[in-house]
This record gives C-alpha cells, structure tokens and sequence, in this order.
C-alpha cells in the first residue's frame, strides 16, 4: 500500500470519522481517527473496509486484549515509541512490564506491527541487561502465543538456555537466572524441547552464555505496510 501524498492526507484528515474500539473483558472503549489506524497496518485496512461490518460500524473489538496494550499501541501511533522502561504512569514492577511488553510484541504479530514489536523486544533485552529475568509465566505465555521461528519465541528460548547456565554459574551463589525445576511450569508447551535442544547445541561452542545480540530478533519495518 503505497503513502498518501500531503495532499491526500490532509483532506483525508478533514474528512475521516471516529472508529471505536472495545479491549478486555469489560469492553473498555477508545476512539481513534481511522486514517491513523489503517496507515497503522494493511491488517487495519482490511478490517475497516466499508465491505465488512465492523467497516460500515466503524467498531473493532478485541475481548482478549490488556487494555495497557491498547494503550500502548495507541501512544506508538502518535509518539512513534512505546515507553516501556517508564513507570511513572502505572508504577508497575519490572515483572508486569515485562509480560507487558510479550502481550505488546504479540499483539503487534496479530495485527502487522512490526515497529511496536521492536519496541516490545528493545523493552525486553534492556531488562536482560540489567540482569532482570522474566517470572517463568511470562516466558511461558510468550512461547505459547508465537510460532517456532517468531523472533520473540527464539528470543525467550535462548534465554531460557542462556538462564540456566547463569543460575548454574559458580561464579555467584546469587546469580540469577533459571534451573531445572522452574522450568518444569513450562511442560506441555508444544515444540519446546525441539527448540531449547537447537539452542543448547548452537550455544555449546562458547564457554559463556549467548549474548543474544537484540540485532538478531528486531524485525524489517516496510514502511508501505
């Protein structure tokens, strides 16, 4: 889909109506210009086509959806980032913003966002820096809600390799990281003992645990969506 001119876009902008959207449970409702959120994604324009009901009522509806994705979402459409590393609008925990940015990377799978996943992920491997893991249900929800070859599940999984030789380490007692019976909760995840064998053996060559360069998992962003 090719860019509105300046032309375009500015009459467009004169003339465009209000599409509502309903998240969560308790159909929390925003309202959003439509020509912001079809240059959003081809996903967006699909969906408000006039051809389909939630076109002609200008409504989308996402139940299963955190409300904070939403908003996310809606803050990167205007400001062009997701500012995740900050706490000052909901004081959350490094944890919850965490598991925050997995619903974020994978919402912005759903819909063809490929520049909020990268603010997702960049959220994500500044934490890892900082030596701040992931609660096992964070990584859980993140393998379960992506595909063997999506970049956040390779992520996760080498992570998941790169956590247990931490945790392993003589080098600190205190050394954070994961071990065998935590990885437990994640029994049952489908692909996931293929997966963690493929990075054990990629990650045996070295004597230290990957560095997952965050290069390796950002995605290209085709700004003609």
């Amino acid at each position: 889909m090719a860019p509105p001119t300046v032309s375009e876009l500015i009459s467009g902008l004169a003339e465009d109506q209000f599409v509502t959207i309903k998240v969560g449970n308790k159909a929390k409702a925003y309202k959003v210009q439509r020509m912001i959120l079809t240059n959003a994604s081809s996903w967006f324009v699909k969906a408000l086509n006039e051809r389909f009901k939630e076109g002609k009522q200008l409504e989308l509806h996402f139940p299963g959806t955190d409300p904070q994705v939403l908003e996310y979402f809606l803050y990167y459409l205007i400001r062009g980032s997701a500012p995740l590393n900050s706490k000052a609008d909901n004081g959350s925990k490094d944890s919850y913003n965490q598991l925050l940015a997995v619903r974020i990377w994978v919402f912005g799978d759903q819909h063809f966002l490929p520049g909020l996943q990268n603010e997702a992920m960049r959220h994500l491997h500044t934490s890892f820096r900082a030596n701040i893991w992931p609660e096992v249900a964070t990584v859980r929800e993140a393998i379960d809600s992506t595909t063997s070859e999506s970049a956040l599940r390779r992520y996760m999984i080498a992570k998941l390799v790169a956590g247990l030789r931490h945790k392993g380490s003589s080098l600190s007692p205190h050394q954070k990281g994961y071990d065998l019976a935590q990885l437990q909760a994640l029994d049952g995840l489908p692909g996931l003992a293929v997966d963690l064998g493929k990075e054990i053996m990629r990650d045996l060559p070295s004597s230290k645990p990957s560095s997952c360069p965050i290069s390796d998992y950002l995605l290209r962003v085709d700004d003609t969506n």
